[in-house]
């Protein structure tokens, strides 16, 4: 079984989420970027969303972990997920609530 990297799922997990109206999501640069920042920053419906994208038992960081509170308590949707299915997910989750 091959095992999928980070880069290539996070091309996947963009297109998904790029593909649905009103959603611009963007990889974050590694160059410049703040410890902990999340891979992905964009907006759904207006909303602003930060995902962290991790593979296999990867887990993320506890830097990770605070920068996605620390957004989640402006409003913002966030998370971390391992797969395309998990980041839609996500968003149908904050649209629930």
């Amino acid at each position: 079984m091959i095992r999928q990297n980070e880069k290539n799922l996070t091309k996947k997990i963009l297109k998904a989420l790029n593909e649905l109206p009103k959603t611009k999501a963007i990889k974050r640069e590694a160059s410049g970027v703040r410890n902990g920042q999340a891979d992905i920053t964009g907006a759904y419906k207006g909303i602003r969303l930060e995902i962290e994208v991790k593979v296999g038992d990867n887990k993320p960081t506890a830097l990770q972990l605070q920068w996605l509170s620390e957004w989640k308590k402006a409003g913002c949707i966030t998370g971390w997920v391992r797969s395309v299915d998990e980041a839609m997910l996500l968003l149908l989750r904050h649209r629930s609530s």
